[in-house]
């Protein structure tokens, strides 16, 4: 599975660049972005040409969208340091 051909995901941005990991045995291929995803943000998906077991290659492609999140502020906080007595 290739980024260019087999696999897009699109943003805001443009075309997201990344990298696959595949687990034979789950099947499943995570793809991790290069950068982190813009937040509160739409992003397209659309995956084709795949080949299954059976060596038949996928000719409709696949799509779907998903949204993030905003994100979360950070806080520091200070504790006082109890002793032991």
């Amino acid at each position: 599975m290739t980024v260019d051909s087999d696999f897009s995901i699109v943003g805001p941005g443009g075309s997201v660049a990344g990298s696959f990991a595949y687990d034979p045995a789950t099947w499943s291929v995570t793809f991790t972005p290069a950068e982190p995803l813009m937040e509160s943000s739409y992003y397209q998906v659309n995956v084709i040409g795949q080949v299954d077991v059976a060596g038949d290659v996928q000719l409709v492609p696949v799509g779907w969208t998903f949204s993030t999140g905003p994100t979360l502020p950070s806080y520091k906080t200070t504790l006082p340091l109890v002793q032991k007595h």
